[in-house]
């Protein structure tokens, strides 16, 4: 997950980090930091990470 978010353009680094969930056991959350003069709203980059791992992996595995 974290090398496929971690190839978005827009990104300079990346972390995917497990955190406890009742259902699941545990669920992915992604720390993300841009690159240097990219400017995007925080809720285009999410549907555009969200549906880059969708694409990837599946419906499943969503953060």
């Amino acid at each position: 997950m974290k090398e496929l978010i971690g190839g978005h353009d827009a990104l300079a680094e990346c972390a995917v980090v497990g955190i406890d969930d009742q259902l699941k056991g545990q669920l992915p959350i992604v720390l993300a930091v841009l690159k240097d003069g990219i400017e995007v709203q925080n809720e285009v980059l999410e549907s555009e990470l969200i549906a880059l791992i969708r694409q990837e992996i599946g419906a499943v595995e969503a953060f």
